[in-house]
């Protein structure tokens, strides 16, 4: 029979975890966003808006995507230098990551094991690497978002609703999550308003403690100059982005581009939401009394979500990592499954396609993250039943 560990093993190989982080970040070569974080919150502890213009990293221009807020709460990094400030960062980050591990050891349906873990660390192109490297605050992004989706298979929908709604305050797509609350018999309207309400009442903190601040942050979302508006291929490998290569391929131009690549989405997004509505109605209506149909539900949604939403970071992908394996292995056909792992293993293989000489299409080797993703969507929209919990 093997015995529980002890109660100080988890906080010991935290501590462990984080002081290697700490050691082997590469404070010279690596961090370009947390860098950019810091001058951002060094802007705004001196009264200067740091939206009017773009921060600059070793010669390299980045815009401040994140709301004031957002980076007051990261000012106690960068209080400690910036050098110590980079590895607090990363310390912090390997501690999330054991979290977000145990979590999903539980959360899945047959455990995470050894096999699992290795899978989990290595899919998508390893974007818990990607996130070390460039030092974003996706881990932390992913952690609440995590909490969130586990409270909602463990029936806490309040638990959820204030996790989203924190996690969603710096890029603000996972609000949408909270559309999870109406995949059920009865749908939790009253909860997803105020969910809504709760996100909204939380950003507005923004306007009330930085005034203008909050609207030059605004002003610069919106601005269409931005080159991240147009971000694609392996570093954004989202559905929209790729639809956007469609578009230029096609020779569209002009104003008909954005409008080509909008009409697009929005068909894209119509056409997977009416391929998923049986599974997901399916699956509602064993939603009371069975765990297993609400991990179903919440992955579905959760995959469902990534497709559609237009920006997919590379580091974004943390998100789906649990959930291309649960695909992986309810998958029935080999094929299928081979596929998907062959696919999960592979980030980018741009150059190869060039050398293949396939010229205007070399970037549809880009986008191998995507193809993971819609093979573990349609790997749980094809099911028919979920098994009992």
């Amino acid at each position: 029979m093997s015995r529980a560990l002890p109660r100080w093993a988890l906080p010991a190989l935290a501590l462990l975890l984080a002081l290697l982080a700490a050691a082997a970040t590469d404070v010279r070569r690596t961090g370009w966003d947390f860098k950019a974080y810091r001058l951002c919150i060094d802007s705004i502890a001196r009264g200067e808006s740091p939206y009017l213009s773009d921060r600059v990293v070793d010669g390299i221009p980045y815009p401040c995507t994140y709301p004031p807020l957002a980076y007051d709460l990261a000012r106690p990094f960068a209080l400690v230098g910036p050098e110590n400030g980079l590895r607090l960062w990363n310390a912090s980050k390997a501690v999330v990551l054991l979290l977000l591990l145990l979590l999903w050891a539980r959360l899945l349906p047959g455990g995470l094991g050894l096999p699992g873990a290795l899978f989990i660390l290595a899919a998508f192109g390893s974007p818990f690497w990607a996130d070390f490297r460039c030092g974003n605050a996706a881990v932390f992004e992913q952690g609440l978002l995590w909490a969130g989706l586990a409270a909602l298979v463990f029936e806490h929908d309040g638990l959820f609703v204030l996790c989203v709604a924190a996690a969603a305050q710096a890029k603000m797509l996972p609000a949408a999550l909270l559309v999870l609350l109406l995949l059920r018999p009865k749908p939790r309207w009253g909860l997803f308003a105020g969910g809504c309400a709760l996100f909204a009442g939380f950003w507005s903190l923004n306007r009330l403690l930085h005034g203008q601040m909050a609207l030059d942050y605004l002003r610069m979302l919106s601005a269409p100059e931005k080159a991240w508006r147009w971000e694609r291929g392996a570093g954004n490998a989202s559905g929209y982005a790729f639809l956007t290569e469609w578009v230029d391929l096609l020779g569209v131009g002009g104003p008909a581009r954005l409008r080509a690549a909008l009409g697009s989405w929005a068909l894209w997004t119509l056409g997977l939401l009416a391929l998923s509505a049986p599974r997901l109605l399916a699956l509602a209506r064993r939603w009371e009394g069975d765990a297993r149909a609400r991990f179903e539900t919440v992955a579905l949604g959760t995959l469902l979500y990534a497709l559609v939403v237009p920006r997919m970071k590379d580091y974004s992908y943390i998100l789906l990592l649990p959930l291309a394996l649960h695909a992986l292995r309810c998958e029935r056909s080999k094929v299928l499954r081979g596929l998907l792992l062959a696919a999960a293993m592979v980030a980018s293989a741009k150059g190869l396609a060039v050398r293949l000489g396939l010229g205007a299409f070399a970037f549809t080797f880009e986008y191998f993250r995507l193809y993971t993703l819609l093979l573990s969507w349609a790997a749980l929209a094809r099911r028919r039943e979920p098994e009992t919990a």
